[in-house]
């Protein structure tokens, strides 16, 4: 179905002549509705490989996910990625027969790399269509030096309360320092993709999308296609970024940040 570049990723094969799946449904507070997936999105491959085109065979190999896998999703004409890491848990429907071919004509072009080249995405969005994109992976970074990972995400408000939690306690006594700091590194271990969505609300930026990409700038290009005139404002100045394209971005949103 789709062209894989990648030699360690499993073979593609032709084109599903049984069409293809969709999502009928999604239940509030399930796993699919944690990954932003919605109804009439089609389940187009998993991990490279074409999504079985048999509901009840699906069904029973996503019950099974151990670990990370890569789902690619259609939605309104356009591909996207997503890692899941758990049953989705949302109920499925055979695709109608245009959407089908329309799927299967469109993956011919489509290149699905092997999964372990992708990361994890998340964009939340505000009323003026600006997205605040980060990259959702673990960070040792955060643990350790929680302050200058704070800094790296410009996290301001948290960084003075940080800041201003370490210096009174280390005033009082340098032991009390030492378990606050072992406190709060714990928290940021397992804390790190929700601090920064916390943030995002705070700044009225709400919950968006999830997806899995190779880059700042691919996952820019994925966020555009189902938001052409969004503005970015990337969470790191230290991560890779994207530079606006000025004959397809529109007029610059003089509150978006671009790293």
């Amino acid at each position: 179905m789709a062209n894989v570049e990648d030699t360690s990723t499993p073979e593609q094969t032709g084109a599903n002549i049984e069409g293809f799946i969709r999502i009928k449904s999604v239940g509030r507070g399930s796993y699919a509705s944690q990954l932003r997936l919605r109804e009439q999105d089609v389940l187009v491959a998993i991990d490279g490989l074409p999504a079985d085109s048999d509901i009840q065979k699906l069904e029973e190999q996503l019950k099974m996910i151990e670990g990370a896998i890569l789902l690619t999703i259609f939605r309104s004409g356009h591909f996207f990625s997503v890692f899941a890491n758990q049953d989705p848990g949302c109920i499925l429907e055979y695709a109608p027969s245009d959407i089908s071919k329309e799927v299967a004509s469109k993956l011919r072009s489509h290149v699905i790399e092997n999964p372990k080249s992708y990361r994890s995405y998340e964009a939340l969005r505000n009323v003026s269509r600006g997205v605040y994109l980060f990259e959702a992976e673990y960070s040792s970074f955060a643990t350790v030096l929680s302050p200058f990972w704070l800094l790296n995400y410009r996290m301001w408000e948290p960084l003075f309360a940080v800041l201003a939690t370490y210096a009174v306690c280390f005033l009082i006594h340098p032991l009390l320092f030492l378990v606050i700091f072992g406190l709060i590194a714990g928290y940021f271990h397992r804390a790190q993709t929700k601090l920064i969505r916390g943030y995002g609300l705070y700044q009225e930026y709400y919950f968006w999308m999830v997806l899995a990409a190779r880059s700042d700038q691919e996952a820019m290009t994925v966020c555009r296609q189902f938001d052409p005139k969004c503005q970015f404002k990337f969470s790191s100045p230290f991560s890779e970024g994207v530079k606006e394209d000025s004959d397809t971005a529109g007029t610059p949103n003089p509150k978006s940040e671009l790293s």
